[in-house]
């Protein structure tokens, strides 16, 4: 369970204080709970110990969207795939910021470069980019509160499409 997990993460920080994946791995499941002060800092730290540390950056830069900070997520992405440059998801993940930030030709890009890298994500990219239509057409005639897909639940298509919706029309149910 989280807390048993969080209390263990603490003891090993206790005794090493420079355990990198301690840190990181205590931020993920902060993030996962939706702590994210606590997640941000808990990533901070690893960033601190190891500059060059891909899943940290890329971490953060999911800790930072989750609470708005776009711009600052993209920065973090940036240096997420900096420090692995063929790292096929941390360029669509930038993609999807840039499109929430209406940069599409910028997250056009990005996808372009994450299919020359990694040929089998056609499917992962196309699902958001799909939802983005409808989202901005619900959004145009007013419709701010719900909103219905045709996924059934038993893949990843849901959650990649829901997430473009959530990020578009936040008080959608």
């Amino acid at each position: 369970d989280a807390a048993r997990a969080r209390e263990d993460y603490a003891r090993a920080l206790e005794i090493a204080p420079d355990f990198v994946t301690a840190w990181l791995n205590r931020g993920m499941l902060s993030l996962a709970e939706h702590r994210l002060e606590d997640a941000r800092r808990d990533l901070d730290r690893a960033l601190e110990l190891r500059p060059g540390f891909f899943e940290a950056w890329l971490a953060r830069a999911r800790v930072r969207e989750e609470g708005g900070g776009l711009e600052e997520a993209l920065a973090d992405y940036g240096e997420a795939i900096r420090c692995r440059p063929g790292a096929a998801t941390a360029f669509v993940s930038r993609a999807l910021v840039l499109v929430r930030l209406g940069r599409d030709a910028e997250a056009r890009a990005d996808l372009e470069r994450a299919l020359r890298i990694d040929p089998t994500l056609s499917t992962a990219i196309a699902r958001p980019l799909i939802a983005k239509k409808p989202a901005e057409l619900a959004l145009s005639l007013g419709v701010v509160d719900a909103f219905v897909h045709g996924c059934t639940g038993k893949g990843n298509d849901q959650f990649r499409i829901e997430y473009m919706i959530r990020a578009m029309m936040p008080n959608a149910t």
